[in-house]
């Protein structure tokens, strides 16, 4: 791999001859395999270089597991030997960037077992309180089967109300009464909205149910406390009109492999109104070229749908698998572009992607931007196609009408002419 990555024989030998160039080769070719491009290979080839030399001066020549003891010390004194050559102008950030390509390389060591994992970091609660922490995730995802973004969304709160009590004192389950609850209720306030708290309140429900379940004894009343209230159907869907969606596509530049991909996302969004989770979960096997088909499995409700290839979607996704998609054995759809390229791994990249060209639109909307705007702008688009509900709902995905009912809001026209008379017309 040093042959690929430097060019005179001389440095190439020089290099081969250092300790741990063995596993430097390896970490190299993983990174060719990922992506990175060939300067990053070598910026990393030099630095790993000089991290040996300086493992070599203080006599570590045998023993991989000592290196990560040396990592602080070695990034002080590249810092420093910067500083006095003159050749940093920030060396805060020098030392951020060096201790990065480090630590990259220490965990590839750790993937192929020539070092020990690095420790998980504290969570900062005594092992009572995490003991009760990892019950409270097993017990959800194991017995009550909740969905894996909610228990990581209920596990941050309820971790921490349990750092809230560990500050009053080492106090058993059974000495946690409603003042203590109202006091990390009115801290958490101060940072989240009122859908927020309810979701603050609803983790701490599930948690005291929980601990009822295990046979512990608590407060009277304080699984009861009251939560702000949600209005069914209080707010407004936001949605874009059929031109607003067209200048949201018009924005992607598709003369670069990150356009031609994102351009694809977006094509998907708004022809099938896909979850942002659902477009990261499509791998080549839910493509059927020969029916014209895309298969869309385990959706948000559990179910599995199959829609026809719209023309767009299918020239699209193409497009991104002749021009945009890295060369790999893996059968995911979408990748991350940057090395290490991997497959998108939730709905996040999807979201901020979406968010990213809603927002060079030049489109006037103040919140709300994301992926399931264009969920909600195909809803408005099949009824103003006069689409019946009940094949509204199909197409989402969704088993309930009470579901489908939030997308038909976006209805105004509808709803107007309810306000102004009896309505018997509209029905």
């Amino acid at each position: 791999m040093f042959e690929q990555v430097l060019t005179e024989q001389k440095t190439k030998d020089r290099y081969s001859r250092k300790k741990f160039a063995p596993k430097i080769q390896s970490y190299l070719t993983w990174m060719a395999e990922k992506g990175y491009a060939k300067q990053t290979m070598a910026y990393n080839l030099y630095l790993l270089g000089s991290f040996s030399d300086y493992l070599a001066g203080r006599g570590v020549v045998s023993t991989i597991e000592e290196i990560p003891v040396y990592v602080s010390s070695f990034v002080h004194s590249r810092v420093q030997k910067s500083k006095r050559k003159g050749r940093t102008k920030d060396p805060g950030r020098l030392g951020k960037e060096v201790t990065h390509h480090i630590k990259s390389f220490l965990r590839f060591l750790e993937t192929t077992g020539e070092i020990e994992p690095s420790p998980a970091p504290p969570s900062g609660l005594n092992s009572s309180l995490q003991r009760t922490l990892t019950d409270f995730v097993s017990f959800y995802r194991t017995e009550r089967g909740l969905a894996e973004p909610t228990i990581v969304l209920y596990s941050v709160y309820v971790r921490r109300f349990l750092a809230h009590v560990q500050t009053l004192g080492d106090l058993p389950c059974s000495q946690w009464n409603r003042q203590i609850l109202y006091d990390y209720l009115s801290k958490e306030g101060m940072r989240v909205g009122r859908r927020g708290m309810n979701c603050v309140c609803s983790a701490l429900r599930s948690l005291f149910r929980f601990l009822q379940v295990q046979g512990q004894s608590l407060a009277p009343g304080l699984c009861a406390f009251p939560r702000p209230r949600i209005y069914s159907q209080e707010s407004l869907p936001r949605f874009l009109y059929a031109d607003q969606v067209q200048r949201v596509l018009e924005s992607v530049d598709r003369t670069t492999r990150s356009g031609i991909r994102d351009y694809a996302i977006l094509v998907l969004l708004v022809a099938y109104g896909m979850r942002a989770a659902e477009v990261a979960r499509l791998t080549l096997d839910d493509l059927d070229w020969v029916g014209g088909k895309i298969h869309l499995k385990d959706r948000k409700t559990r179910r599995s749908d199959v829609f026809p290839l719209s023309a767009p979607a299918g020239e699209a996704i193409i497009e991104y698998l002749r021009k945009g998609r890295p060369q790999t054995g893996l059968r995911q759809l979408f990748f991350s572009l940057p090395a290490p390229i991997r497959p998108l791994r939730s709905g996040k990249p999807v979201t901020r992607i979406a968010k990213k060209y809603l927002l060079a639109s030049g489109i006037p909307l103040l919140d709300r931007l994301g992926a399931h705007l264009f969920r909600y702008s195909l809803a408005h688009r099949l009824l103003a196609d006069k689409t019946p509900y009940k094949v509204i709902g199909d197409f989402l995905g969704h088993f309930r009408a009470s579901s489908t009912s939030v997308y038909l809001k976006v209805d105004m026209e509808g709803l107007a002419q309810v306000a102004l008379n009896d309505g018997e017309d509209v029905l």
